[in-house]
Parts: C-alpha cells; structure tokens; sequence
C-alpha cells in the first residue's frame, strides 16, 4: 500500500524513538538490500538457506522505515545493495526478534549495570535463537539527509535460523524497481512511498526498546 510522501509525513510523528512501519493484522513490512545474487534466491526461493553468497555469520541489517532504508542503500545505488528486498515478516516473528534484542551500547534505564549488560551481550551472541542489535539512527528525508528530531530502528540479525530458512517469512517482494521509479522523482510532488504509521507493542517491550509515546 502506497501513499504520497507529503500525505505520509503528516502522519508520522515529528520527534523521538518510534517504529515506523507498514502492517497488518498478520505481518509487517521490513526491508533489506543485497546484491544481485542474495536479492534473486530470496525472491525466488524465499530463504537465504542455500545461497553462497549469504552468510548467516554476517550481521544483516533490517528495517522497517522504508526511507531509511533508502538512504542506507542511495536508493540502491550503493555496491552490494542494487536489489530491494520488501519482507512481510509474521508479527510474532518481529515482536519475538524485539524481545531478544540487545542495545548496540549500554542503556542505565534498560540494564541495571555496566557488568549486567555485558553479561546481555555475551548470552545473546552464543544464545541457541541468534544474535539480535537493536540500534537508533536519525531517521532521513528523500534527499538523504537527517530528519532532526526523530529517530529510526534496525535490527542487526546474526545467526537467526528461523529468519534465514524463511519460517518467520510470509513473502519476499522484489522492489527494485519501485525504488528506482521513485528515485526520479525526489523533490516532486509525485514521490510515493509505502504506507507506515507508528507500530504498537505492549508497554513493557515499549520501555525496554526505549520507544516514545506518540503525542
């Protein structure tokens, strides 16, 4: 589902930590650029099992923000990231990958010391689930530069079978095409990007991935 970019930022909050995503009731909507090779099993086979060029050893990067991802990706121009990837990831899956996440540096208000987060760390990177980095960025316009005040996630994924072998998966979109459409028409009124609105989760996973309450 698309929506005209200057409709769609009249509905997102101006400042703070949010997820900012498409969803419905079963999945949400992340994304992640590869190249040619990773981009085309994923679609076709919808997993990354099998492909040599992926390896679940490397962290990969997912998000949710569809202009983050752009901005990470130049709007697929960047070496290694010529292919769009939209994943409808099942909710639970997402929520699941949130409850085991780690903050990529330590958060006083999330871990009650230095030494706790440190130990955090070391069980989740040997944990039998995978290796999960929560980590905020400034969120981005279309040109590429720094939204002020708010802030984007993305989860780093290390070893996660169930996201590797496809079972969290619902489906996998090729939109490279789409991206590269829409590149052409940064600065004009006709951009269109996917429509997302602030995801919701229960207070305690609120508190602990640090989100802002919309206002």
């Amino acid at each position: 589902e698309l929506e005209p970019y200057e409709q769609a930022k009249t509905h997102w909050p101006p400042a703070g930590k949010h997820i900012l995503a498409q969803y419905d009731e079963e999945a949400i909507l992340v994304y992640q650029a590869y190249n040619k090779e990773i981009g085309t099993h994923a679609i076709k086979n919808k997993t990354f099992l099998d492909c040599k060029a992926f390896s679940p050893d490397r962290m990969t990067w997912i998000k949710t923000n569809f202009l983050w991802m752009m901005f990470r990706s130049g709007w697929g121009s960047k070496p290694n990231q010529e292919m769009t990837l939209g994943i409808w990831l099942k909710r639970e899956a997402f929520e699941r990958l949130l409850e085991n996440c780690v903050h990529t540096k330590f958060v006083p208000s999330v871990y009650p010391s230095l030494e706790s987060y440190n130990d955090t760390v070391t069980y989740a990177k040997n944990s039998e689930f995978g290796f999960v980095r929560l980590q905020w960025d400034p969120d981005h316009l279309p040109q590429g530069n720094k939204h002020p005040d708010r802030r984007a996630i993305q989860l780093g994924l290390k070893r996660v079978k169930s996201f590797t072998s496809g079972s969290d998966i619902l489906e996998i979109r090729d939109m490279t095409e789409f991206v590269s459409e829409q590149s052409g028409l940064i600065g004009t009124d006709k951009l269109v990007v996917p429509k997302e609105r602030v995801y919701p989760l229960p207070e305690a996973l609120a508190k602990k991935l640090m989100l802002d309450s919309v206002k």
